[in-house]
């Protein structure tokens, strides 16, 4: 299988509503400052089996978990932070490599892992396994996201007075709600945290899309790949993402990005800015084994709701890679797989998005 990247479309993801909830999928009171690629492509499957049932959500689906010889039709980031001004381009911020600052200078080394979120310059630093000097560095959200100083200078005047060292990018509250017994009409009175953006600050998501050469064909109901999957994120844009929804969170404006451009490919040694679920080839061929490979782990789980099924039911656990890992590529492409976590007697499967959006790191920077 070899699958050919035609065309990278970058998409701004402009908040109508100033929280969201993305949390831990166990229950509990974390919350994420992005979207993960896998619960974006989850929320996209559920749009369309709510709008064209259970045909549409297979037809979609099929390529992704049944690739044929030249791959899926797209393949998608998560939704992360981003700083888009109404009078500048837009300062995307990329999740850390996970390679990058263990070879740093010991000095260095705690302030660059600490950084979660780096902006474009750093991140293009990263893939050249370069470090920037303390002077470069202007530091956000605690020492949690980062930018060079070049980028922040470059900001218009305004924001610059807004955005000085440590000021957060975003907060985690805790908004008030009340739940009521069906039965004995009681009241509960509980808080549930969610992650808002300031309002003086134009903080937005982005997301981006590599498209396959099977990104024009006729996908379903006379729409290329291409046009159905923008016609979803436009709908989710409009019912929202994540935990909230009901009560008008995570609410967005989709727009198509013109500035932008990542060398979006396979080579020796790539960074994801998806979640990765390997192949058992793959980790036979040592995807995560050897220099450069790192990563960080995360549990997956969630619930499954299906008509006729009975009540919500926890999906089976899966264990991904998480945006930002090294993966020792070998010139692969697609990297990964969907994984059917639907618990036992469901009438239908429950698909993990688990596809990379692999970026090549300089293989001769990082073997120096």
């Amino acid at each position: 299988m070899a699958m050919a990247i035609r065309q990278v479309t970058f998409y701004r993801l402009q908040p109508i509503s100033r929280f969201f909830r993305v949390g831990d999928p166990f229950g509990g009171e974390g919350v994420r400052e992005f979207i993960p690629s896998d619960t974006l492509f989850a929320a996209m499957v559920a749009r369309i089996a709510e709008r064209g049932g259970p045909d549409a959500a297979r037809a979609f689906v099929r390529p992704f978990a049944e690739p044929g010889p030249e791959g899926p039709p797209f393949l998608l980031t998560g939704v992360f932070p981003a700083l888009a001004p109404a009078d500048g381009p837009t300062l995307r911020f990329f999740p850390r490599p996970e390679s990058w600052g263990l070879r740093a200078e010991p000095e260095a080394w705690p302030r660059l892992r600490r950084l979660r979120w780096l902006s474009e310059g750093l991140f293009r630093l990263a893939l050249e396994n370069r470090t920037p000097g303390e002077g470069d560095l202007h530091r956000l959200h605690e020492g949690h996201a980062g930018m060079r100083k070049d980028e922040w200078t470059a900001l218009p005047r305004g924001l610059r007075r807004r955005l000085p060292e440590e000021r957060p990018l975003w907060e985690v509250e805790r908004r008030p709600a009340v739940a009521v017994d069906r039965y004995g009409r009681r009241s509960a009175f509980y808080r549930i945290s969610a992650v808002r953006f300031p309002t003086d600050l134009p903080v937005a998501g982005w997301m981006a899309i590599a498209w396959s050469a099977g990104a024009d064909e006729i996908a379903w109901a006379g729409r290329t790949w291409r046009e159905w999957a923008e016609e979803v994120l436009s709908e989710l844009g409009e019912s929202g993402l994540g935990g909230l929804r009901s009560r008008g969170g995570g609410a967005f404006r989709v727009e198509r990005d013109p500035q932008g451009a990542l060398p979006v490919g396979s080579g020796a040694a790539v960074v994801s800015l998806a979640r990765y679920l390997p192949t058992r080839e793959e980790l036979q061929a040592g995807a995560l084994e050897g220099d450069p490979a790192a990563y960080a782990l995360v549990e997956v789980g969630g619930w499954m709701r299906a008509p006729g099924f009975g009540p919500d039911r926890p999906r089976r656990t899966a264990v991904l890679l998480e945006a930002g890992a090294v993966i020792r590529a070998g010139g692969r492409l697609p990297l990964g797989r969907m994984i059917d976590i639907r618990p036992p007697g469901a009438p239908h499967p429950s698909w993990r998005y688990g596809l990379a959006f692999p970026i090549p790191l300089n293989a001769a920077a990082w073997e120096a």
